[in-house]
């Protein structure tokens, strides 16, 4: 009998490792790889630091004020989902934009940003050197192209959008701009029942 308990015990444990095993996602699955943890500043001049949202699911989005091709399609794409999440979901979730122009994206202009296209998480910036040991561990190499006032350049970047669990791990990466909002979805609802 004492056997047979043990036994139960044991595949009982060994179901709850395979169901994590299991866990099929439609972007790039991390395996719970540990996340860089960050402290950058938001478009309300105040310190936004990711060890605060342990405990709740985090999206992170990297993005610029100036971008007109991909970064609105995908910061269009969290708007869409936060219309599909419930009250529930919302209340366990996190988004933040991080700016990848360090030049133009002032809190000031984020701001502005944020204002005009109605967008409710937070948007953060820093100085070069914040921003790259921010962008570096998640993979963003941005890449500057001047004209010759120096004032208008343009960004060529990886658009990664990341969801990390409550424990603050990375869990998925999706690459590009026209990921499928629906499927994205579907990985943050599977993310948020882990």
């Amino acid at each position: 009998m004492r056997c047979m308990s043990l036994l139960i015990v044991v595949s009982m444990l060994l179901a709850g490792c395979s169901a994590e095993e299991e866990l099929i996602f439609g972007g790039e699955d991390l395996r719970a790889q540990d996340s860089y943890r960050f402290i950058l500043q938001d478009s309300s001049g105040d310190l936004w630091n990711l060890e605060n949202h342990s405990g709740k699911t985090v999206v992170i989005v990297f993005m610029y004020s100036r971008c007109q091709e991909t970064c609105p399609i995908v910061e269009g794409n969290i708007a869409w989902i936060f219309e599909q999440l419930t009250p529930e979901e919302e209340e366990d979730l996190h988004v933040v934009a991080i700016t990848m122009d360090y030049r133009q994206d002032s809190p000031e202009v984020l701001e502005d940003y944020k204002a005009e296209y109605n967008y409710s998480w937070p948007h953060l910036t820093g100085s070069k050197t914040a921003l790259e040991s921010v962008w570096e561990p998640y993979g963003i190499v941005p890449l500057e192209y001047d004209d010759e006032s120096g004032d208008n350049y343009e960004i060529a970047h990886q658009q990664y959008t990341y969801i990390l669990d409550t424990e603050l791990k990375l869990r998925v990466r999706w690459s590009g701009a026209d990921w499928p909002a629906d499927l994205f979805l579907e990985d943050l609802r599977t993310v948020m029942a882990i």
